[in-house]
């Protein structure tokens, strides 16, 4: 599927897909594009042979082909099986959009009367009078743009075309608007973007299928009025939100950004009427590294350079504002956790020094001190006396770091097996991990 490590985060009642007749709105800024999501979207609902509907607002079909075949997915083959549609938004902003002067209502400025003729007549005079016209129907969603109602009749139409066909039977619909600010830039009134989405998310959800959309939120454009009422009419409308931002501290080799996963006022009210369960969807903040033809997302705190023993890359994290007690969804690991199970010490010392918790479990009921007994048992060279050193030293240093009654407790827990720290090992360690009569 599309990035294996953002699946567990997602909606997992209808995984590698998003549930049907719900809206995600995704914000990005100009330094941390958040496009590389919606390929993960594309990727997944092709490969599971279901139909989408891309408008390009803001890309062109050869992007996407060109980035589908890094993920696999070839979209030219979707194209002629029926299964992906594109609309190149580009050339329907051409037919369709224009500034606003030209479709804002204008004043009605009254006909001159009748000139009254001089001449004497007989005749009685019979005042003029003028047949008002009649007054036209208002568009059916748009107030103010009725060329926008043209695009919205245009997708209307092919998104019933595309979910009453005879081979959409059973399949889900995802459609997904590349760039909603592209509408703003061409001069479309923010009221008129919000009632476009507001209608295409009826409609979806009609067809029992998927909206999801991208908007621009930079805090230097968030200045601007129509910018800020539409990130915030779109985040009104929405069900789910992911939020693509940098770092605060600027760029990275191993973190590119962070991903906020948030609730919309959608989910809270499914949520509360009980139509979702309580974690359907977990708010939590990640952070992710794009690659060539994957993006790797790992909790705050929890990337390559623990795994690796980078101080350097660990301590810029920490500066960052990473959660040094971040837990793996699957695993429930910390990134102290994994220095020990590394045996990373330095790495592990830099950790508590900045206020990792040494007394987490993980998801197996597995304290740090588990964690090193079995780290230390699977170490293909522990025999080695320098290296069963190693794991001796990393014992003796997480000892000192509790008090009496606490290091009790702590090599005396049972895991989810039954098993205390000491089962996992004989020799020296086993008797650093005895607890104290």
């Amino acid at each position: 599927m599309g990035y294996p490590s953002l699946e567990s985060h997602l909606p997992s009642s209808h995984a590698p897909l998003l549930p049907p007749g719900i809206f995600l709105s995704i914000s990005d800024t100009q330094a941390s594009d958040g496009n590389f999501l919606l390929h993960h979207f594309i990727s997944n609902y092709i490969k599971a042979d279901q139909n989408v509907i891309l408008v390009g607002l803001a890309g062109i079909m050869v992007h996407y082909t060109m980035v589908g075949r890094k993920l696999g997915v070839n979209l030219a083959t979707a194209r002629t099986k029926g299964t992906f549609h594109f609309v190149d938004g580009l050339t329907q902003l051409t037919d369709y959009a224009a500034p606003n002067k030209d479709y804002l209502p204008k004043p009605t400025t009254p006909a001159p009367e009748p000139a009254i003729p001089t001449t004497p007549s007989t005749a009685p005079r019979i005042p003029a009078t003028r047949t008002p016209p009649a007054a036209a129907p208002p568009p059916p969603v748009l107030s103010c743009s009725p060329k926008l109602v043209d695009f919205y009749k245009f997708l209307e139409n092919l998104i019933r075309e595309v979910a009453t066909g005879p081979s959409s039977r059973g399949k889900q619909l995802c459609l997904i608007l590349d760039d909603l600010s592209v509408l703003l830039n061409c001069g479309w009134p923010c009221r008129d973007i919000l009632a476009l989405v507001r209608y295409l998310k009826q409609l979806v959800a009609k067809h029992n299928g998927t909206l999801i959309t991208l908007v621009h939120a930079d805090g230097v454009m968030s200045e601007e009025v129509s910018q800020d009422g539409l990130v915030k009419g779109v985040f009104y409308e929405a069900d789910y939100i992911i939020d693509v931002r940098g770092l605060d501290s600027g760029g990275s080799r191993d973190v590119h950004g962070q991903l906020s996963m948030l609730h919309g006022p959608g989910y809270l009210m499914k949520q509360r009427s009980g139509q979702v369960k309580e974690n359907e969807w977990p708010a939590l903040t990640l952070h992710y590294k794009i690659l060539d033809n994957n993006v790797e997302v790992f909790a705050k705190g929890y990337s390559s350079g623990v795994l690796a023993g980078n101080k350097e890359i660990c301590t810029w994290l920490l500066n960052a504002g990473a959660d040094v007690d971040a837990q793996t969804p699957e695993l429930g690991a910390t990134p102290l956790i994994r220095a020990v199970q590394q045996g990373h010490l330095d790495v592990a010392k830099l950790l508590v020094s900045y206020g990792a918790s040494v007394e987490v479990r993980n998801s197996d009921q597995e304290n740090i001190f588990h964690i090193l007994a079995i780290a230390a048992s699977k170490d293909n060279t522990v025999q080695t006396p320098d290296k069963t050193e190693k794991w001796v030293a990393m014992a003796r240093w997480l000892l000192t770091k509790l008090d009496k009654d606490r290091r009790i407790v702590m090599l005396t827990t049972l895991d989810a097996k039954g098993r205390r720290p000491v089962d996992n090992r004989s020799g020296s360690l086993a008797t650093l991990l005895t607890p104290p009569s």
